[in-house]
């Protein structure tokens, strides 16, 4: 024993007694004539313990946050310091911190990395540098898969018109009715961009020519790796996206706000309003593959219309005529007892018909003002 203080039980009675009545404290052992040999404080001495800091750097929409810890209290303020290359010789300072373990970092490009440092002082004013720490802003945050892109403003989908196969198919907006030709796989790239194929045809969407100008078509084409096929997914305060092509820097546009079916989509300057903004629907692999093999298996209507999906949903479904030469003229549903149960006027090489007829089996009659054919509707 050293001293009487290095007896944990002393030193503890000491600190309580100095806040009441400053009566002599007890040992934690016998203390007096006959005693035996007090036991040995174990003592280590304490040199100068290493200063650390940890830092972790994230990537989002936009934006790179970065959080840290250390295990002493800083002394100054804390510099953040970034570059685009590990290379600690080029590094900049972006941002002064103080009293805090956090920062965002908003100034940045999204799919472009950036290396960041901390530099700050201890408590004896030693400098303390910890880094580099990377991370890769995103161009959004949509999970990879096949999804519906319907438009805010006319609440219809984004499709390859007329169920094109070829390339330079047009891409416009109709009615969502769940058909393949108007799911698109989205993917995304190691630059954080996406690319948009259509799981109809297998093309990709991209930018007609590569324009960089207002009104640039949209169109499906050759997966090629340009840049205008890659397209930003901006989340908005309101859960829609604004997409926007990597190469033009252009927002994906419903021309004119169009609530039509068969309106064009192109790209504009990007804005707030609601033709450039768009929902994203996720749609299940299975789904994807029972309306492909409806399309091709159930749906030809002789030699010169389409019908589909049949078996249709609320009896909502589309006939289109398989060229220029014919024109829908006219569309009515018999139930099984031969009773007219709907009907609809029309002069158009395509037709969306919403009947909300209650399930069970009808008669389709098709009239191209010449001659009428007929098919089985099946409504679930």
């Amino acid at each position: 024993m050293y001293t009487l203080m290095h007896d944990p039980n002393y030193r503890l009675a000491v600190a309580w007694q100095n806040n009441s009545y400053n009566q002599p404290p007890n040992l934690g052992f016998y203390f007096g004539g006959g005693m035996a040999t007090p036991p040995n404080p174990n003592i280590v001495m304490v040199g100068n313990t290493n200063k650390t800091m940890s830092l972790s750097a994230s990537g989002g929409n936009g934006e790179v946050n970065l959080n840290w810890a250390s295990n002493f209290v800083p002394s100054s303020s804390i510099q953040v310091m970034r570059d685009t290359d590990p290379d600690p010789a080029g590094r900049t300072r972006v941002g002064i911190v103080w009293g805090d373990n956090s920062y965002t970092d908003t100034n940045v490009s999204n799919g472009t990395t950036y290396y960041y440092w901390l530099k700050t002082y201890d408590e004896s004013g030693n400098e303390i540098t910890v880094g580099p720490q990377s991370a890769t802003p995103a161009a959004g945050n949509v999970a990879n898969g096949t999804y519906a892109i319907i438009s805010k403003s006319s609440g219809k989908a984004m499709e390859v018109y007329d169920w094109s196969t070829a390339a330079g198919g047009n891409i416009s907006q109709w009615e969502y009715w769940e058909g393949a030709s108007q799911f698109f796989n989205l993917t995304r790239q190691s630059d954080g961009y996406y690319t948009i194929v259509s799981d109809y045809s297998g093309l990709s969407v991209e930018i007609v020519d590569a324009s960089n100008e207002n009104g640039g078509n949209l169109q499906q084409w050759y997966n090629n790796g340009h840049d205008c096929q890659s397209f930003e997914f901006q989340l908005m305060s309101d859960g829609y996206y604004k997409i926007i092509n990597k190469n033009s820097g252009l927002c994906i546009d419903l021309s004119g706000s169009d609530a039509e079916n068969g309106a064009n989509i192109a790209q504009w300057s990007c804005h707030d309003n609601d033709n450039q903004r768009w929902e994203l629907i996720p749609v299940s692999s299975n789904q994807s593959a029972r309306t492909a093999a409806s399309i091709e298996d159930s749906e030809v209507v002789g030699p010169d219309f389409m019908l589909y999906p049949n078996p249709s949903n609320s009896g909502n479904f589309v006939v289109q005529a398989r060229d220029a030469n014919h024109k829908i003229q006219s569309v009515k549903v018999y139930n099984m007892l031969g009773k007219l149960a709907y009907s609809i006027q029309a002069n158009d090489d395509r037709l969306s018909v919403s009947t909300q007829l209650p399930p069970g089996n009808y008669i389709v009659e098709i009239n191209d003002g010449s001659s009428s054919i007929n098919q089985k509707l099946i409504v679930k």
